[in-house]
């Protein structure tokens, strides 16, 4: 609405309301997402029929820009050249799908956002439903994101987990949140297994490491067996004052000095278990909160891992 005082706000960044009483649980959800108005909309009221337009506008454009994802370079100037045109003659403005999965849930991110900051539960409670029903479909196909990824779950664990704590959601909804839950967790767990959801591309191992590699396999011994048998002669019949020679020079003449590729690999090993173990605890996190939600809700023990905040 281009109206002063619409409900929708003319620019991306939502405006702060005015403050409001808050429970404990929606305190948590303060640095992840929006304050709420202080009231929420009234059903049937125009600002309310505003926001429910404006929302099936937007998911409608994310699933037509999901659908021409992955645009070629012919794609993508010739919708360039549509837009200039169009900004002469007028019109309708193309769509350029989605090349990554960030602008995406970018996208998905200020409809979220925007839902929270409603107040009104009639439209929060079936848009974030369908929004994290959706992200089933959208996030596989893309070359994985974690960062952008695990926020928006944060957000969307964070505002329903609050709808659960303070809200009546119907046996429906419950189960078809536990249903999207179940799956959603176990998405994750799948694209963590694929090593390439950490956003980086998968090193190739440099000639000398297969040359290694298959000597290792043949021999079924030690690579370094292949050695000259005359300098393997000299290393034995080489005097060394065992008494004075330090632990560091005993390690280094029983077993050889690490090459600088070896320290380097050793050292960027170290770093991917430090990052997967980081990662593995993201991963424990989706929808921690819901489950253990859920579990009270619906009378069972919560599933799947809970964490403490």
């Amino acid at each position: 609405m281009s109206q002063p005082g619409g409900f929708i706000p003319s620019t991306t960044y939502l405006p702060s309301p005015a403050p409001s009483n808050y429970s404990s649980t929606a305190s948590r959800s303060s640095n992840v997402l929006p304050s709420q108005r202080s009231t929420p909309l009234k059903p049937g009221s125009k600002r309310e029929s505003a926001l429910r337009n404006y929302l099936d506008d937007a998911l409608l454009q994310i699933s037509r820009k999901f659908t021409k994802k992955f645009p070629t370079e012919e794609e993508k100037s010739e919708v360039a050249k549509a837009k200039s045109e169009m900004s002469v003659t007028g019109g309708k403005e193309p769509i350029l799908g989605y090349s990554d999965v960030e602008p995406l849930i970018e996208d998905l991110e200020k409809l979220i956002e925007l839902l929270w900051f409603s107040r009104t539960v009639s439209l929060q409670i079936p848009y974030l439903l369908q929004i994290a029903g959706s992200l089933l479909d959208y996030i596989p196909p893309f070359p994985p994101r974690p960062t952008p990824t695990f926020r928006l779950f944060n957000k969307l664990d964070l505002a329903f987990h609050t709808l659960l704590s303070e809200y009546r959601m119907s046996i429906t909804e419950k189960v078809r949140l536990s249903s999207i839950v179940k799956v959603s967790r176990a998405m994750v767990v799948r694209l963590m297994e694929g090593r390439d959801f950490l956003g980086e591309p998968e090193e190739e191992e440099d000639d000398d490491d297969d040359m290694i590699k298959e000597e290792w396999d043949e021999n079924d011994s030690d690579p370094d067996s292949d050695l000259d048998k005359k300098d393997l002669d000299s290393d034995e019949n080489m005097e060394v004052d065992e008494e004075t020679e330090g632990d560091a020079s005993k390690l280094q003449r029983s077993y050889g000095r690490q090459t600088k590729k070896e320290v380097d690999r050793t050292e960027r090993v170290l770093e991917e278990e430090k990052e997967d173990e980081g990662w593995e605890i993201e991963v424990a996190r989706v929808y921690s909160r819901v489950l253990e939600g859920l579990g009270e809700e619906i009378g069972g023990d919560p599933i799947g891992i809970v964490l403490d905040d």
